[in-house]
């Protein structure tokens, strides 16, 4: 079953790789709602693409985790993601990204100003850009704490993102922060541009399609049944291929 469905697909998708479109790309935000309380977030994969994982920088600090629902029009009405101030988030992208932005809030802002970090990595690891900002309400943690503070921060490249680090400055009195909404937009324009130059739909996705449906990877699994790999794919990605990038 699997071989005669590559080998159909094969088929059709060389007839069709003879041409490229160009279009804007796509947006995505993970809200951590399809996550259950408690959830420990490292080694999850959300969207399909962007899997987290979570490093201490000094001591021993407790695991990011997804917590319950905040009080609403404080922070969010849905889900948040929660950790400590010794955590170094890091999420890589199957699909990469051209601009990011992180909704963040602190425990604590009376004592002492407390910064947030983000930054992006190509493909090789290198920094592509980096930023660092206060946050900006004040009063918004998902408990009552009058100190607290939130705010937005946002990094972008004309270079496609395949990793996001973030942080925050360790403090002496704010231990804790909070973050939501993180919203992608992606380099690529729909499910069928899965290589560079991304934008355009080539010979490329193709090969990249292909490559990705041998290895059973994710990027490939684009129809119901989702988990399996079939010709159900193969037929998706031709018709976001055929589509192009409008």
């Amino acid at each position: 079953m699997m071989s005669t469905t590559r080998r159909g697909g094969m088929i059709g998708l060389a007839a069709v790789a003879g041409f490229a479109m160009a279009a804007p790309a796509g947006v995505d935000t993970i809200t951590f709602d399809e996550l259950a309380v408690g959830t420990e977030i490292h080694g999850q994969t959300l969207l399909g693409y962007a899997t987290f994982s979570t490093q201490v920088q000094t001591t021993a600090s407790p695991t990011v985790e997804v917590e319950g629902v905040p009080v609403p029009g404080e922070y969010g009405s849905g889900a948040f993601l929660v950790g400590a101030f010794d955590d170094f988030i890091v999420i890589d992208l199957a699909t990469p990204v051209t601009r990011v932005s992180v909704g963040f809030t602190i425990d604590d802002t009376i004592h002492s100003s407390v910064q947030m970090h983000l930054q992006g990595h190509a493909a090789d690891g290198s920094i592509l850009v980096f930023e660092q900002g206060f946050p900006t309400v004040s009063g918004t943690w998902p408990a009552v704490l009058g100190d607290s503070a939130s705010g937005t921060m946002v990094i972008e490249s004309a270079e496609p993102i395949y990793q996001v680090g973030m942080s925050f400055a360790l403090d002496v009195f704010a231990t804790s922060f909070a973050i939501d909404n993180i919203e992608f937009v992606r380099a690529s324009c729909n499910a069928a541009d899965l290589a560079e130059p991304f934008g355009a739909v080539d010979f490329s996705d193709v090969v990249a399609f292909l490559g990705a449906f041998g290895e059973q990877s994710p990027l490939a699994d684009l129809a119901a049944p989702f988990g399996t790999w079939d010709f159900n794919d193969v037929i998706e990605f031709l018709n976001a291929f055929g589509a192009g990038c409008p």
